[in-house]
C-alpha cells in the first residue's frame, strides 16, 4: 500500500514539473506590473471621494478605487477618440465589452480629443465583500479640444457600476444622468 502511494506522489510531482517545465513562457507582463502608455499620456484628474454607503470600505480599497477610477476614464478618453475597445478591455467588465463591440464602428480617427479633469465621486452602496461599488460622478468635468486647440467643457453627472476583477476595478455599467456645458 505504501508503495502504491509512493508511485502515485511520484508521478503527480513529475506530471507537475513537466507542466512547468514544457509550457511556452508568457511574454505579456501581469496586469499590475505592465506599464499602461494610454494612463501616462493623460493627465491626472482630481478625483474627491464621499461614502454614504453603509458599509464602509477600508482606506486601502479606498486607494485602489480612486487609482482605477482614474485609469477607467482614460481608457474612456482613449476610447472616445479612437473607438478602440481593446486597449481598455482590462478595465471593462464581460457585458460592458460586449455592449462596447456592438457599436458601430467609425471610418476614421476622431479629430476630438477629450479629457477629464475632476471627478466627485459619491458611493451609495459598497458589498461587504468589497467587490461592487454603485456610485455617482455628480461633477465630472471633460474638456474637448480639437487639433489641441480648445473647444468646450462640459460638467456631467454619471451613474456607475464598479466591479473588483482580477487585479483591479472595471467598469460593469454607466449612465449620464445629467450633461451641460460650463464655461472653463
Amino acid at each position: 500500500m505504501k508503495l502504491a502511494f509512493y508511485f502515485t506522489l511520484i508521478v503527480l510531482l513529475l506530471f507537475a514539473y513537466l507542466q512547468i517545465r514544457l509550457a511556452p513562457p508568457s511574454e505579456k507582463l501581469p496586469s499590475f506590473i505592465a506599464k499602461d502608455d494610454i494612463v501616462d499620456a493623460e493627465p491626472k484628474a482630481k478625483i474627491n471621494i464621499i461614502i454614504r454607503s453603509a458599509v464602509v470600505p477600508p482606506k486601502s480599497s479606498l486607494n485602489q478605487l480612486a487609482s482605477d477610477y482614474g485609469k477607467i476614464w482614460a481608457h474612456l478618453n482613449h476610447l472616445y477618440q479612437t473607438n478602440d475597445i481593446l486597449a481598455g478591455k482590462e478595465f471593462y467588465t464581460e457585458e460592458w465589452f460586449k455592449y462596447l463591440s456592438k457599436r458601430p464602428k467609425p471610418l476614421a480617427k476622431s479629430m476630438i480629443s477629450r479629457t477629464d479633469l475632476a471627478h466627485h465621486l459619491i458611493i451609495h452602496s459598497w458589498s461587504n465583500d468589497n467587490l461592487i461599488c454603485m456610485a455617482t460622478d455628480s461633477a465630472l468635468l471633460l474638456n474637448y479640444a480639437m487639433e489641441g486647440k480648445f473647444m468646450k467643457s462640459e460638467l456631467n453627472k454619471v451613474a456607475v457600476v464598479l466591479l473588483f476583477q482580477g487585479d483591479n476595478w472595471r467598469l460593469d455599467a454607466l449612465k449620464v444622468v445629467e450633461n451641460k456645458i460650463v464655461n472653463p
